[in-house]
């Protein structure tokens, strides 16, 4: 009797570690994110944004936005642009104020 409930033990932590593992590669092989690169780029420069730069990484969700912008409410805008043209995407605000560099 103590060698099936063994046995069972056995088979239950093989069955929980296959699980763990199947999850872990399943959540990598996820297809990337939409390529929304070049939505953003058209969205800020209709807004007179065009000197924002943007960066997508589609394996992470995140675009980072860089640059320098005349006043800390352009900054704000180009992020709720950039929000708006990729709703999926984590928006990397990196643009700096600089009223005298634009």
């Amino acid at each position: 009797m103590k060698h099936t409930i063994s046995h069972r033990n056995f088979r239950l932590a093989s069955a929980v570690i296959l699980a763990g593992v199947l999850g872990i590669v399943g959540c990598r092989n996820l297809a990337p994110h939409p390529d929304e690169q070049a939505a953003v780029y058209k969205a800020l420069d209709s807004n007179d944004l065009g000197s924002v730069m943007v960066s997508q990484e589609r394996e992470k969700g995140t675009i980072t936005l860089t640059g320098i912008v005349a006043a800390a409410n352009r900054k704000s805008q180009a992020e709720a642009i950039a929000k708006q043209a990729a709703p999926a995407y984590k928006i990397i605000d990196k643009i700096k104020v600089d009223p005298a560099g634009v």
